[in-house]
């Protein structure tokens, strides 16, 4: 697989107060995940922000510290903005603005982040054709594994809109009811769902007897290239390998398909001090209990089995162990 690197700069107009908190560049690496149809996947390359500068919402004088200005934007920058108006929900220059949007929505608390796409989506209600645009857009970026501005919190925010969206037939709210279900489970704070698994020595186990203060899940395929890269990472990690020798971290490597084939032939490369496993009536995937829309995927667990982490990157996983199991 190829990392994709997509540098999203945001253009601001020559505002005094603007250019002190706006004029970066977004270096924005996408986290390249496997997935079993591939072909599926609409990869975010070719968007570059292009706003028109004046178009920019005006900043009262008066909001003079950074973060309140960025607060501001989040929640005027479709001031002026006509959601009846088709066409121009159809254009490649909306959809320059929406990737400014999220850049924005990055840089502000998330109950403003969320708040702020809530209002987005609701204005979109008068207009069926212009909520679907902005829901295809939001699929696009916040919820594609291959978005580097994936935000699963935020496409909640916008599904629980389109879902409740009174404009728009039942037959459009097909897909986003499956994906808002999928994507309320095993979130971070709930108890993750429990699975049966069996090691590659035959023996078997369940996921809520693994004792341990933190339990990473790795779902993963041998066959995958991504699988592949992540493994090596946890494999190399000094704060993961010191973590599991100090019996504050375990991990349970995951394979969830039917055919064992290609699982047999890799069993080697999983070091000795992971739980080698698959889940051997496959219901983790056929019956979604966790959402595999791409692999690897990793979960982070406490003691209790509650989600710290979901489907997060390597990054994220070794920076909460270096802040929370190795400080201890």
């Amino acid at each position: 697989m190829i990392l994709l690197a997509i540098k999203y700069r945001i253009y601001m107009r020559k505002n005094s107060i603007i250019l002190q908190i706006v004029c970066v560049v977004f270096l924005l690496q996408v986290n390249i995940a496997c997935r079993e149809n591939s072909k599926d996947i609409h990869r975010n390359t070719n968007v570059t922000s292009g706003r028109d500068n004046s178009n920019l919402p005006k900043i009262p004088l008066i909001i003079t510290k950074q973060s309140e200005q960025m607060n501001y934007l989040a929640d005027h920058y479709w001031d002026g903005f006509s959601f009846s108006d088709t066409v121009s929900a159809e254009t490649p220059t909306v959809e320059n603005h929406f990737v400014e949007y999220l850049n924005i929505l990055a840089q502000v608390p998330p109950n403003i982040s969320k708040d702020a796409i809530s209002r987005l989506m609701k204005n979109c209600d008068q207009n069926a054709k212009v909520s679907m645009r902005f829901f295809s857009l939001s699929e696009k970026y916040l919820y594609d594994p291959n978005s580097s501005l994936r935000n699963e919190p935020l496409y909640i925010e916008v599904l629980k809109c389109v879902l409740t969206n009174k404009k728009l037939p039942d037959i459009y709210k097909i897909r986003p009811s499956h994906q808002y279900k999928l994507a309320c489970r095993n979130t971070p704070g709930s108890k993750a769902a429990s699975f049966e698994f069996r090691t590659a020595a035959g023996k078997k186990g369940l996921l809520y007897k693994i004792k341990s203060p933190y339990l990473l899940i790795y779902f993963n395929n041998p066959g995958c290239g991504d699988c592949k890269r992540v493994c090596g990472l946890l494999k190399r990690s000094t704060v993961i390998n010191s973590s599991i020798n100090s019996g504050k971290l375990k991990i349970l490597s995951v394979f969830p398909d039917e055919d064992l084939t290609e699982w047999k032939k890799e069993n080697s490369s999983i070091p000795s001090s992971w739980i080698n496993a698959f889940n051997p009536d496959a219901t983790v995937k056929n019956n979604n209990i966790y959402d595999l829309k791409a692999i690897p995927s990793l979960y982070l667990l406490d003691q209790y089995k509650n989600v710290i982490l979901k489907d997060a990157l390597f990054e994220d996983v070794e920076k909460f162990i270096v802040t929370n199991a190795e400080s201890k």
